[in-house]
This record gives structure tokens, sequence and C-alpha cells, in this order.
């Protein structure tokens, strides 16, 4: 293990660290950055920032929490010492790892790269889906069923379309018409005091329980009248049935009536 540990720490010491990682596009889209952390009590005691030396890792020691780091080096037999942190900042992308054999799988694997690949497909799949737009009482009753798990649950527009759709939702062409439409609903549901806004989110109020509990009622009766109909439309369909070969009967006792066969 302290063997893949020193290979690991020397492939993703390769060059020195820059003073800021870019992690949104344009600036995160040519990243390709490792950072390695040797760690004392999940505490960043060194942080690797300059290219491996023959001696040892180079980088900033912290001498406590707080404090700004001292240029230092560490050897390589003092690796094992520490419990490890390896970071992958691949073109908008983050990946941790804590074990050195995962980190050079990945690395050899070329793990990032095709994590990218694939959601990029998967992020094209989805911007060729409908994103369904909710009205105001699945709204309502979403927000309701998370408070139920949650006394305090508090949500937003962009809150609320990401728990709806995934992340992935930023990248739909569609985005900004169904980001209007959620606002469009919450602010409805706050003017009529099914919800309540508290520090830019909203959160549900008491009143929004006679909402739905009306809401189902009205439900529940359009329900029962429509099973109604469809009873009441049943029976016609077996009178009918019942009624038809009577009136066929009838029908030819009738043309024989009027139109006797000859003896």
């Amino acid at each position: 293990m302290a063997f893949l540990a020193t290979v690991a720490c020397k492939i993703s010491s390769r060059g020195d660290l820059p003073e800021t990682i870019p992690t949104s596009p344009p600036g995160s889209d040519n990243v390709d950055q490792y950072v390695v952390r040797l760690l004392e009590d999940k505490t960043t005691r060194f942080l690797v920032t300059r290219s491996t030396s023959q001696q040892g890792l180079r980088g900033l020691w912290f001498e406590s929490i707080g404090e700004g780091g001292l240029e230092a080096s560490v050897p390589f037999r003092w690796i094992p010492q520490f419990g490890l942190r390896f970071e992958h900042h691949y073109k908008g992308f983050h990946f941790t790892y804590s074990s050195p054999f995962i980190f050079l799988l990945h690395h050899y694997s070329r793990f990032a790269f095709f994590y990218r690949m694939y959601d990029r497909l998967a992020q094209r799949v989805f911007n060729r889906k409908h994103l369904v737009r909710e009205g105001r009482i699945a709204v309502l009753r979403f927000i309701h069923d998370r408070t139920l798990d949650n006394q305090d649950f508090r949500t937003s527009t962009l809150d609320l379309m990401t728990q709806m759709y995934s992340i992935r939702w930023v990248m739909h062409p569609d985005k900004s018409r169904t980001l209007g439409h959620y606002n469009f609903v919450l602010r409805s549901l706050l003017a009529d005091g099914d919800l309540e806004l508290e520090s830019r989110s909203y959160r549900l109020s008491p009143k929004a329980l006679s909402t739905l509990a009306a809401f189902e009622e009205e439900d529940r009766r359009h329900a029962e009248n429509r099973n109604r109909q469809s009873i009441l439309a049943l029976l016609t369909f077996a009178l009918l049935l019942i009624g038809i070969p009577q009136a066929v009967a009838a029908a030819i006792q009738a043309y024989q009536f009027f139109y006797p066969l000859p003896k």
C-alpha cells in the first residue's frame, strides 16, 4: 500500500498547482488538474503545490486550522503516516479519492474522460425530453409530501426544478420557459396563502392542508360521478342487448301480420 501511495502521489504531483482552478465553463473546459492532500484526523496537514522532487513532495505545511501554510517538503517515506486525498478536476467535474489503488485504476483507465463522454450523451438524451410542467396542486402536493418527511423543508424555484428534473435541467433548451412557469406557480400559491415566504425560500403554510383536502374531496366527487356515468352506460348497454332480440321478434311478427306467407 505504501508503494501505491507513493506512485499515486508522484503521478498526481507533476507540475505546479495553479492559484485557482476554474470549476465552471468556459474556464473549466480545458482543466485537467490533480490536487494532493496529506491528512491528519481528516484535516489537511500538507498540500502539494509544486512538482515532485527526488527527495519527496513539495508544498505547504499547515500547523493548525486557519493559519497560512509554510513552504515545506515531505519525504516519500513519510507518506504512509498520513491519510491521503486525491482530487481530480477534469473539465468541470470533480472526483475525490482516498484510496491510492482506486486513484491509479481511474487514472490509467481514463475514467474521467469516459465519464464526461457518458455525461454528455446522457445530457443529450435528456435534452430531447419534454419538461412536463406540473400544475398548482401537483406542486403543492410535492411540497406537502416533502414537508411530511422534513418539517423544516424549504424550497425555491431553482431547488424545486432540481428536485423534479435533476440538475440536468440547467442545460435543457426549454429551461427558461419552465423556470418561469414554476416561478409563477410558487408566487400564485404564495398569493393564495398556501405557501409562506421565508428568507427567499418557500415553506408550506397550514392553509395548504385545507386546499389539498378540498381538492381531494372535489376529485373524489368527480370520480364518483364518473363511476356513476360508467355504470349507467353499462346498464343502458345491457338493456339494449336484452331489448334487441325482443324488438327483432316483434318486428318479425309485425311483418308476418301485414305480409303473411302464401299458403
